[in-house]
């Protein structure tokens, strides 16, 4: 029984960590485009990061502000991120 225990506290630990970072990913792309606006590589980023979360909502609304930047990459990031935003 205390094997399963420390197997099922080490996966919460592993979880609450895997949390924590994507929090300070999305506190570092959120600080990104508050710096620089008008990168689409930063709103990528946080795309990234919202899909993660789970977050559909705010991923599209980021991915149509990258799509009015109209970054030379658009097709690229279209086809990445297609199935992911539906």
């Amino acid at each position: 029984m205390g094997g399963l225990m420390a197997g099922i506290s080490q996966t919460v630990c592993d979880v609450a960590d895997q949390e924590r970072r994507l929090g300070s990913r999305l506190a570092e792309a959120l600080e990104w485009i508050r710096v620089d606006p008008f990168s689409a590589e930063a709103r990528t980023a946080r795309v990234c990061c919202l899909l993660e979360k789970g977050n559909k909502q705010q991923t599209r609304q980021e991915f149509a502000r990258i799509e009015a930047l109209a970054p030379p990459d658009l097709p690229e990031l279209r086809i990445r991120f297609e199935k992911k935003l539906k």
